[in-house]
C-alpha cells in the first residue's frame, strides 16, 4: 500500500480505462488486506471448514490437508476449497534426523486466456485465482509468508509417517518442575525436582505447534503482562497471625460482586516475607445487600506471625 487508500468516484458518462478497473479492484482488496495485516495475527483459522488439520492417507504415501481458511503476515486470504492430497517424498531426502514441516503459501495463477488475432495487443487473462501452495520442507516456516500447517520429528531411519493417535515411538522430555510461589525452597533435592512431559513420538504429526490466527491486541506487540488480562484489587503488605490449634486464618474482603453477573475468577498471588508456609483460599458468601462476599482467607501454618505480599486480581473474561 503507497499513499492514501483511492476508489473509483462514478458519476454520470465516466468513461473507465482498464487502469480504472485495476484501481476499483485495488482498492477492495488492499483495505482487506490492510485490515488482516495490522488487526489479525497470521496462521490458520481453526473454527473455518476443516481447519486445514492434516493427517495421513490410510495409505501412507499422502498427506491429506482438509478445507480451510489462514491469513499469511502480508494479510493476504489462504483459501483452501478442497481437500488436497500432497505426495510425502522419500524421507531420507531430508538427511534425518530433522524435522520437516508443512507448510501453506500463497500464490496467484492467471486463467482464462483470452487472443486477438486481428489485434494481439488486445489479448490477455480474464481472470487472476488467488490459490495456495502446501508443500513439505526441511525449512522452518516464518509464519509470516509461509504458515505452518505441521511438522514432524524424524527419526535417523524414517521411512513413514504416522498420525498423531497412531502407535509409536514415544519420548519424553525433562523439564524442571512447578513449585507454589507460596512454599520455600528448602533443599538441594526440591530444587532439581523433574517431571516427564510427553512429546510427539517420532514420525509422527505434530500439530501442537501451529499458529491460530487472531485479533492483534496492546499485549501482542508490547509484550503480555497481567495486566492485560486482569484488573488489579489487591496490592499490598499484611501482617498474618500466628497458627494456633484451632488454625485462625486471617481474613480479607476482595470486593462485593453482584449476584447477577458471571462468577469471577480470581489470581491470587501471596509471598512470605518471612520465609514461613502460608496457605489461601476463597469463599463466597451472600450479604444483607443482596450481592456476594468474596473473601480471601489467608492460613499462617507457622507458630509466629508472619508479614506476606498479597496481590489480587479479577479476570476479564
Amino acid at each position: 500500500m503507497v499513499g492514501l487508500f483511492q476508489r473509483v468516484n462514478f458519476f454520470k458518462g465516466l468513461f473507465m480505462k482498464t487502469k480504472d478497473w485495476q484501481k476499483e479492484q485495488e482498492y477492495h482488496m488492499e483495505k482487506q488486506r490492510f485490515h488482516n495485516k495490522y488487526l489479525h495475527t497470521p496462521g490458520v483459522v481453526f473454527q473455518c471448514l476443516g481447519g486445514l488439520r492434516v493427517s495421513v492417507s490410510d495409505t501412507g504415501d499422502k498427506l491429506v490437508v482438509p478445507p480451510g481458511y489462514a491469513i499469511d503476515g502480508e494479510g493476504r486470504d489462504l483459501y483452501v476449497p478442497e481437500p488436497k492430497e500432497i505426495i510425502i517424498p522419500n524421507l531420507q531426502s531430508f538427511n534425518p534426523p530433522t524435522t520437516i514441516y508443512i507448510s501453506l503459501r500463497y500464490t496467484e495463477n492467471l486463467q482464462d486466456r483470452r487472443d486477438d488475432t486481428e489485434n494481439p495487443m488486445y489479448s490477455g487473462h480474464a481472470y487472476a485465482a488467488e490459490d495456495t501452495i502446501i508443500e513439505i520442507t526441511g525449512r522452518k516456516p516464518d509464519n509470516h509468508h509461509c504458515i505452518e500447517l505441521g511438522r514432524v520429528r524424524l527419526s535417523e531411519n524414517a521411512s513413514r509417517i504416522h498420525n498423531p493417535d497412531s502407535p509409536g515411538d514415544t519420548e519424553t522430555e525433562i523439564v524442571p518442575a512447578a513449585e507454589k510461589s507460596s512454599v520455600p525452597r528448602r533443599t538441594r533435592a526440591d530444587r532439581h525436582k523433574v517431571e516427564a512431559l510427553p512429546l510427539p513420538g517420532l514420525d509422527e504429526l505434530d500439530l501442537t505447534q501451529v499458529q491460530e490466527a487472531g485479533a492483534i491486541t496492546q499485549s501482542r506487540t508490547g509484550g503480555l503482562s497481567i495486566s492485560h488480562l486482569a484488573d488489579k484489587l489487591i496490592d499490598t503488605k499484611m501482617r498474618v497471625i500466628a497458627g494456633t490449634r484451632k488454625q485462625e486464618d486471617t481474613n480479607v474482603l476482595i470486593e462485593q460482586y453482584p449476584k447477577e453477573m458471571p462468577p469471577p475468577m480470581y489470581m491470587v498471588f501471596l509471598q512470605s516475607l518471612d520465609g514461613v508456609r502460608t496457605r489461601w483460599s476463597i469463599e463466597c458468601t451472600e450479604n444483607d445487600r443482596g450481592s456476594l462476599d468474596y473473601t480471601l482467607h489467608i492460613r499462617n501454618e507457622s507458630n509466629r506471625t508472619a508479614t506476606v505480599m498479597c496481590r489480587v486480581y479479577r479476570m476479564r473474561v
